[in-house]
């Protein structure tokens, strides 16, 4: 670990807040800068918990001026975490923009799910440094039908093999 930091995903990212005063939770963005021992080469990981739809387009916008920055100097990128949002949607779109969705460019891909419908848990990476080598979903693949026919969430675990 070379460097972390937490920010606020609102206009004042240094300051315990919210977007609005109806917003459930207050929301933050991490950034760790990492390095490998071996060849020194350091790559950087933003995670992320969104309020989903009602306010992830702005927490997006919040969280990008993070990580726009750190695309630009060319260091492979990561951006994971519980997005709450549905590909459809404009949150989506917003990060292609920037970014590439792991599961889309992975050079293999096991599907363990039988709907996109309930993703909302993402693995973004810098579009010109990085592959995906593997890409799965983990319950599904842990527990097929669910423990006893219920799942632990609403969430698919992800889970990616990724190079720089």
């Amino acid at each position: 670990l070379v460097d972390t930091q937490t920010t606020w995903l609102t206009a004042t990212p240094y300051e315990r807040s919210k977007i609005e005063p109806d917003q459930t939770y207050r929301r933050v963005i991490t950034k760790a800068v990492l390095e490998e021992k071996a060849t020194g080469k350091q790559f950087v990981a933003f995670n992320i918990h969104t309020n989903g739809e009602a306010y992830g387009l702005q927490e997006i916008n919040y969280a990008l001026e993070r990580v726009l920055p750190v695309l630009e100097t060319g260091i492979p990128t990561y951006f994971t975490g519980d997005f709450n949002i549905r590909r459809e949607t404009a949150t989506y779109a917003k990060l292609t923009e920037h970014m590439n969705d792991a599961k889309l460019i992975a050079k293999s891909y096991v599907n363990t799910i039988s709907s996109d419908y309930a993703i909302i848990d993402y693995i973004w990476c810098s579009k010109d440094n990085v592959e995906v080598e593997y890409f799965t979903f983990l319950d599904e693949q842990i527990y097929p039908n669910g423990y006893d026919g219920k799942y632990a969430a609403d969430h698919r675990a992800v889970l990616a093999t990724i190079s720089f």
